[in-house]
């Protein structure tokens, strides 16, 4: 007979309905991460980065002060051209050489797949060029393929990673035209989009370790708009039921930040009473200093290292609050922006996690204590 009241069985059960990583104490892991996808560009460019201790490899400082998630973006042939390309040369190579570095510190990695050649994102989803005359079921089974792949290769490496993006900020699809969303008046499409998104978690599921799945993220972004992420993963989740997080991103505006982030944590609980998944900020940032395109007034969080830590602080106390345990983590996005160094570079550095001079900012200081498990239920 069943026995229903064995801890081993409660805990798997609690995995099943809650979803992720798992210490052996029971306790969920919250994931504190960087994007440091540009680091191999931004130090062939002559960038340095430095902590107390001296200069040091950017992907060790962050280890050292409790990042426990790297995340990589990978585009199926991008230019090799960090400066025409905006920093896009992300390719198989690459990706495998920094995820190598980031496994190395015993980090984890999510790997973001963009299914293009450039960025993916809410304005663009250009479909990769040699893809360009596939449609259909020739289509999906390429997107399936290139995954498998893919995610073969890092396995052969040794640095599989933990969890795996379909797709980047995909509100609005993916692979146009064929994975496009078409918006009605009082109806919307996603099937187009959704078959490609299932034939890429085919191609994960096809390599995944059957002791350790990979956790599936669906990303898009504006997670300050009010019942905007609800509205979509309503729609969705009609169509996908193989994913583990629902991710979202979140660039707040200084002058109204803390205004944007109740209106985020409201779209967030609205998520968490759809399914039984997770909610993590994929994306998001906060200027250490301002910038011409930004008003000079004082913002309720400064611009500055000190208000740049102030919102760290209230976006991880914030998603470590949400029910049990389902705030799964944060992930600041080109966190290894350098100014002055001859790239480009996204908001003049002002959203770095490093200083003009290649030292790291107070904002690091969140990650230890944010990083430590939580245990479902608190």
């Amino acid at each position: 007979m069943l026995n229903l009241s064995s801890p081993v069985l409660m805990l798997a059960m609690s995995i099943l309905l809650i979803g992720g990583a798992v210490t052996k104490g029971g306790e969920r892991m919250f994931y504190a991460g960087v994007d440091l996808s540009g680091l191999p560009s931004y130090e062939a460019a002559g960038a340095v980065y430095r902590d107390s201790h001296g200069d040091g490899d950017a992907i060790r400082i962050f280890a050292d002060h409790g990042c426990n998630l790297f995340r990589i973006r990978l585009f199926v042939n991008p230019s090799d051209d960090p400066i025409k390309s905006a920093g896009a040369v992300q390719d198989l190579s690459y990706a495998l050489a920094l995820a190598r570095r980031a496994k190395a510190t015993g980090a984890k990695v999510l790997l973001d797949f963009h299914y293009s050649d450039t960025w993916a994102d809410p304005g663009q989803q250009i479909k990769p060029a040699a893809w360009e005359n596939l449609q259909g079921a020739e289509l999906e089974q390429t997107v399936f393929q290139y995954t498998r792949d893919t995610l073969s290769a890092f396995k052969e490496a040794g640095v599989l990673p933990e969890l795996v993006q379909i797709g980047n900020e995909n509100e609005v699809g993916m692979i146009f035209p064929d994975g496009r969303v078409h918006y009605g008046k009082d109806a919307v499409d996603m099937s187009g989009f959704a078959q490609l998104v299932n034939a890429g978690i085919r191609g994960v599921r096809a390599v995944q370790d059957a002791d350790a799945p990979i956790e599936i993220v669906i990303h898009i972004h504006g997670g300050e708009r009010p019942g905007a992420p609800r509205w979509f993963f309503e729609q969705f989740d009609k169509l996908v039921s193989d994913y583990d997080i629902m991710g979202l991103s979140f660039y707040p505006d200084a002058e109204i930040a803390p205004a944007q982030m109740d209106q985020l944590k409201a779209n967030l609980q609205q998520l968490l009473s759809l399914n039984h998944r997770g909610v993590m900020m994929i994306e998001t940032s906060y200027p250490w200093m301002a910038t011409p395109k930004k008003s000079q007034s004082e913002p309720p969080w400064p611009t500055t290292p000190a208000g740049q830590k102030a919102y760290l602080l209230a976006l991880a106390t914030m998603l470590k609050s949400l029910d049990n345990g389902r705030g799964r983590g944060f992930i600041w996005w080109n966190a290894e922006a350098r100014p002055n160094v001859p790239l480009a570079t996204w908001q003049w550095g002002s959203l770095s996690l490093f200083d003009a001079d290649g030292q790291v900012l107070p904002a690091i200081e969140v990650y230890r204590d944010a990083a430590a498990p939580q245990t479902p239920g608190h």
